[in-house]
């Protein structure tokens, strides 16, 4: 999920949503990419060729772009304003992490060399980034469960 300041994300907005519509929103995102990541990775195992895993890496890049599309398009409730800017960030360096990768990935001459690229400091980054997304998305999913409650308690007299 789990920082990419290069594509723009530092201007993240757009629609104006209330805590739980952000949420399931972010929500259904998440899936929509995870699925898609898990598509690819499903097919990036047994690749026939490093030009194949090349096109499948770089379609990784793509899923998670889309979501930061789609993130960026959001405009989180106050109450979410710095989790948003955190994961706008951490997803941007999550998309240049993996970008690297696909550049090294690009340097293998065997698909069995290729799978030993988890195993670089562009491998290990690229996990290090994704932790931190996860976390990030813990939080969220704890901050907007706090929220529900306080929702569900608003009209309690």
């Amino acid at each position: 999920m789990a920082g990419l300041l290069v594509l723009g994300l530092v201007a993240c907005g757009g629609d104006s949503l209330s805590s739980s519509e952000y949420a399931t929103r972010l929500e259904d995102e998440v899936a929509a990419m995870n699925a898609r990541l898990d598509e690819i990775d499903v097919q990036l195992e047994p690749a026939a060729s490093v030009d194949e895993a090349s096109q499948l890496w770089d379609e990784r890049i793509v899923a998670r772009q889309r979501f930061v599309d789609h993130l960026a398009a959001v405009d989180p409730p106050e109450s979410g304003t710095e989790l948003h800017a955190a994961a706008c960030d951490t997803v941007g360096r999550l998309i240049e992490a993996e970008a690297a990768m696909g550049v090294l990935a690009g340097e293998h001459e065997t698909v069995a060399s290729l799978r030993q690229i988890w195993n670089t400091p562009e491998g290990q980054a690229v996990r290090a980034i994704d932790q931190e997304a996860v976390a990030i998305c813990r939080a969220a999913q704890a901050s907007f469960g706090e929220t529900a409650d306080r929702e569900v308690l608003a009209d309690v007299p």
